[in-house]
């Protein structure tokens, strides 16, 4: 437990990605104040990018300020 409470009011880990594909790379300190989703999706698999669609409808109805960033992860 003591490794969980270790985390909490901690700043998260940069992002680093590959590519980037419908926008330009994004640091998490541009998106402080934001609610941020990260969403692990597989392009592969209809499931997952059916989430994808539901959680970004979802940030769009949103009162506030939402990003969504889908992350690939390829099934391997």
């Amino acid at each position: 437990m003591s490794g969980r409470k270790a985390l909490v009011a901690s700043l998260a880990p940069g992002l680093d990605g590959d590519e980037w594909v419908t926008s330009a790379p994004v640091r998490l300190d541009e998106l402080r104040g934001r609610v941020v989703v990260l969403v692990f999706f597989s392009a592969g698999c209809e499931a997952s990018l059916l989430r994808l669609r539901e959680v970004t409808a979802v940030a769009g109805a949103a009162r506030g300020p939402v990003t969504v960033i889908g992350v690939h992860s390829p099934r391997l």
